[in-house]
């Protein structure tokens, strides 16, 4: 595995699951989400899986099992990749959030799966 890029996937789900836990409402408004009582237990759920499987990550000694959870990471951001562009195409969400979203899941997917190359 790529140990720089690993280290950067592990930064992004620590960093960006902690702001969806304690600041859902500001991390929404970046992807243009009205903030409200459901919005932010979503967001907050969201980060807890995210934060949760940085800190896995980064806590494990195995190199097998960081491989596993790159790989499981890998497979939550492309189903998420996919889930917000079909949001986007059928007017469920804003372009704005739509784009914003799938940028950023695809971004994590490539991450990990240039991470697991050797």
């Amino acid at each position: 595995m790529n140990e720089t890029l690993t280290k950067a996937l592990i930064g992004t789900g620590l960093g960006f699951g902690s702001v969806a836990v304690v600041a859902p409402r500001a991390l929404g408004r970046a992807y243009g989400i009205v903030g409200s009582g459901e919005t932010d237990g979503l967001m907050r759920l969201y980060g807890t899986r995210t934060a949760a499987l940085g800190a896995l990550a980064a806590t494990t000694e195995s190199d097998d099992t960081r491989r596993s959870i790159v790989r499981a990471v890998a497979v939550v951001s492309a189903v998420d990749t996919v889930c917000a562009a079909l949001m986007g195409l059928r007017g469920s969400t804003s372009g704005r959030t739509a784009v914003q979203t799938v940028l950023t899941t695809a971004a994590v997917t490539a991450l990990c799966v240039f991470a697991l190359k050797e």
